[in-house]
């Protein structure tokens, strides 16, 4: 995940960014208090408009034990 900037997970402060991120309330509840990196695939999936790569998003998240 060095997209993000390796500081960020020095600090620990990965669990707080997506408190400062807008999703719609459906898919915020199922959010909840997941871990960052199922929360990261979320906002990717979110922000993708390429179907063949929302399926490499999926097979991702199944790959991480995320439905």
């Amino acid at each position: 995940m060095k997209q993000l900037g390796d500081e960020i997970y020095r600090s620990g402060d990965e669990q707080r960014v997506g408190n400062l991120t807008l999703l719609p309330v459906e898919i915020n509840a199922k959010a909840g208090n997941k871990q960052w990196v199922q929360k990261w695939i979320y906002y990717r999936h979110l922000a993708e408009t390429d179907p063949s790569l929302l399926g490499s998003l999926e097979r991702e998240a199944r790959k991480r034990g995320f439905n």
